[in-house]
């Protein structure tokens, strides 16, 4: 995934964030969070309507997670298949 990097970014900036209570700086990481989503996944995707409609940074945070932990499970499938 080519904006995995960018994600795990996203991730750790939220999560630091989330401790500080910065509500500006929050709604910049998820207006950014929200153009990868579109991005990846367009604005229709279960991914972005979470993330626009949710005023928690940790679930903005589990989504990205989720989001890397299935395409890491995907690409390992796609290995062994291959293999």
């Amino acid at each position: 995934m080519r904006f995995g990097s960018e994600m795990v970014k996203l991730s750790g900036k939220l999560e630091k964030l989330a401790k500080s209570g910065e509500e500006a700086a929050l709604n910049a990481l998820k207006e950014e969070t929200l153009s990868v989503l579109k991005l990846l996944f367009g604005e229709t995707s279960r991914e972005y309507r979470v993330v626009l409609l949710t005023s928690s940074p940790m679930t903005i945070v589990k989504v990205l997670k989720h989001i890397m932990n299935r395409n890491e499970e995907l690409r390992l499938e796609t290995i062994e298949a291959t293999a």
